[in-house]
């Protein structure tokens, strides 16, 4: 999860660090897994926002689903890219 939003970006910086970490550790076969695991990205703390317990609950509660949403915010209604 990142506290900023990149406009017009596939992902916040952390999300796009972790997709191409993880895609260099299997191209070089250093990671310690043989598939691509599923990454996920989010963002909270937009305009000051404070993160509570039930929204890291909430993260956690998607992870479990079968088909985790790919990007989401938590603490706002982020309107413009929902």
């Amino acid at each position: 999860m990142d506290r900023t939003k990149e406009a017009g970006a596939l992902g916040e910086p952390l999300y796009q660090d972790v997709v191409n970490a993880v895609s260099v550790a299997l191209d070089e076969g250093s990671a310690p897994f043989q598939q691509k695991p599923v990454i996920i990205g989010g963002r909270y703390g937009l305009s000051s926002k404070d993160l509570s317990p039930a929204m890291v609950k909430g993260v956690f509660d998607e992870l479990k689903k079968d088909h985790p949403k790919r990007q989401f915010t938590v603490g706002i209604d982020d309107d413009v890219t929902t």
